[in-house]
């Protein structure tokens, strides 16, 4: 992953410049229209932004039984990194949930911070500049000299040479003229640290932009979109800070206004916590409204089409056995068979109202210590196997790499967690579950040794689990794969790979653009689910003729 190799820069920052990301343009643009089955348009608002990006994008972990987080009074390289992040934030704060209502409802005036990408860029970059003075002024320095260097040194030594700039061979401080040019040099570079300050400038937007950013995205690559499924998530238990800005409540309210515009279909996964559930039920940091309650209103009521669940956050679909981190268990005791029960009561909901359900299905983005294991699709098969005529996709295939434990296998890709899959399709070849290709940044930078291992997995997969090709979806994970250089020929990229290097036909490449996409998400005509996102569309007067049907 790209945080990785950042964080190895910063490391090595006396060795060598940072470079560009690697990349790979397909010479012929997609074909006709679209489905992107995964994406994200959250802002800051929406969640801890901090401990998500200290947690997760960064890998460092809460305390559990062994692991014990960094002192927050010993600033590290991460500390400064998220400094930088933080000074954007405050330069430039999210739109609420709320506020945007007011906006999308025309009782109050758009924020052209919020709303202009240009806008929302100058004043990244200034913050950028005023942050860089910051340090040189806190620690007395210049630039980097020889020696011992501070973790704040090294971040801004990054940021100089990232900027091009001379000042990081001498010694001097930078004016504030000098500091803010800097700061452009470096946001508009395609370097790592460039592509990290243009992505984070996205939190600050509002949710509406954000749609409207994929969609333009989108279609300058050659394909119309038809519909966006964004899903909004729910970290805050796991990452043990509520979030101030946009209550769950808020955040149906402001994509049922989002699902009402014009444009492509948008209709969306409700972001569901089975923890949170538990503190409703016991009582637990006041929380007054049942999830699961919530959730049955943003399906019914609010044009949402299914259910968001984000398992490396601390549980798995089944089986919940834990550690679980101490802040947790001191509120709740050990969760594990709550854990199994909600979730248990979740399945049959969305049985019942005929919802999709999309998971998380890649070892990343844990919020402890081995909790990306809990995403492994071998706790799905019992949930297949208990409810039959579940739709679940699991997000994130094609990478072969990861051992599951539901595997026999003794090597990859055999052992992988998509080989767990593949055997559950094989032996039950009409279930409603499929795979996503969102965040396959493989197809971006992967060299061609490890491209052409790709794709022999790949296509081994589809001969021996799905020769029909229908259990596999896209989607780009957006606003997250905003992280990659080369996000803005995401959709060309795939489709290159599909075609050259796996060799499917425009048919085959349909299905996995828009056509399994509408059988899964039950949009076929008469189907429960388009029955119930049509009665959204009567309520609001909305053309039905919007919503793709199979």
């Amino acid at each position: 992953m790209l945080r990785r190799t950042f964080l190895k820069a910063i490391g090595l920052y006396a060795l060598a410049p940072i470079v560009g990301c690697k990349t790979t343009v397909p010479p012929v643009a997609p074909f006709g229209t679209s489905i992107d089955a995964h994406c994200h348009v959250f802002n800051a608002s929406d969640l801890p932004a901090t401990r998500f990006i200290r947690y997760t994008f960064l890998d460092l972990y809460p305390e559990t039984q062994a692991v014990h987080l960094l002192d927050v009074h010993d600033p590290d390289i991460v500390d400064s990194l998220i400094a930088f992040f933080e000074a954007i934030l405050g330069a430039n704060s999210a739109p609420s949930a709320a506020q945007e209502v007011a906006v999308l409802s025309r009782t109050a005036r758009l924020k052209p911070e919020n709303g202009d990408l240009a806008t929302a860029s100058a004043i990244a970059i200034d913050a950028i500049g005023k942050h860089i003075q910051k340090i040189q002024q806190s620690s007395h320095l210049s630039t980097l000299t020889a020696g011992r260097a501070s973790a704040d040194q090294k971040v801004l030594d990054v940021v100089l040479r990232s900027s091009g700039s001379a000042k990081a061979r001498r010694l001097g401080p930078l004016t504030h003229v000098e500091a803010r040019q800097a700061a452009a040099a470096t946001f508009v570079s395609p370097n790592q640290l460039g592509v990290y300050f243009r992505w984070f400038r996205l939190f600050t937007l509002y949710r509406h932009k954000l749609v409207d950013l994929l969609i333009s995205d989108t279609q300058a690559q050659g394909l119309k979109p038809v519909m966006l499924a964004p899903a909004t998530v729910d970290f805050d238990k796991w990452l043990n800070q509520d979030v101030d800005g946009s209550p769950l409540a808020a955040q149906v309210e402001v994509m049922d206004r989002i699902a009402r515009r014009d444009g492509p279909a948008v209709h969306g996964y409700f972001g569901f916590d089975p923890l949170r559930e538990i503190y409703y039920r016991e009582h637990v940091d006041r929380e007054r409204q049942s999830p699961i309650a919530l959730a049955r209103k943003a399906l019914v009521d609010h044009g949402f089409l299914g259910i968001k669940l984000y398992p490396p956050m601390g549980f798995s679909a089944s089986g919940n056995a834990g550690p679980y981190p101490k802040f947790v268990t001191r509120k709740v005791g050990n969760p594990s068979k709550r854990l199994d029960q909600v979730l248990d009561e979740l399945y049959q909901l969305c049985v019942d109202l005929d919802a999709p359900i999309l998971a998380h299905a890649y070892g990343s983005n844990g919020a402890g210590k081995e909790f990306a294991e809990r995403a492994d699709p071998a706790y799905w098969v019992p949930v297949f196997r208990a409810h039959p005529k579940l739709r679940v996709c699991l997000a994130h295939f094609g990478r072969f790499d990861l051992p599951s434990s539901g595997s026999p296998g003794q090597s990859f890709p055999e052992r992988s967690w998509e080989w767990t899959l593949g055997r559950h399709l094989k032996a039950n070849p009409h279930a409603n579950v499929v795979a996503d290709l969102s965040y396959f940044s493989e197809v971006l930078n992967a060299g061609a040794t490890e491209r052409k291992r790709l794709a022999t997995d790949f296509r081994r997969f589809i001969d021996e689990f799905d020769p029909g090709i229908e259990h596999l979806v896209y989607g780009t994970d957006w606003i997250m794969i905003g992280l990659e250089g080369g996000y803005p020929h995401y959709a060309q990229s795939v489709d290159g790979f599909l075609r050259d290097d796996c060799g499917l036909n425009e048919e085959e490449r349909g299905r996995i653009f828009r056509g399994n996409a509408v059988r899964f998400m039950g949009l076929g005509a008469g189907e429960p689910a388009r029955r119930r996102l049509l009665r959204f569309y009567r309520l609001h007067g909305l053309d039905p003729a919007r919503l793709p049907v199979s």
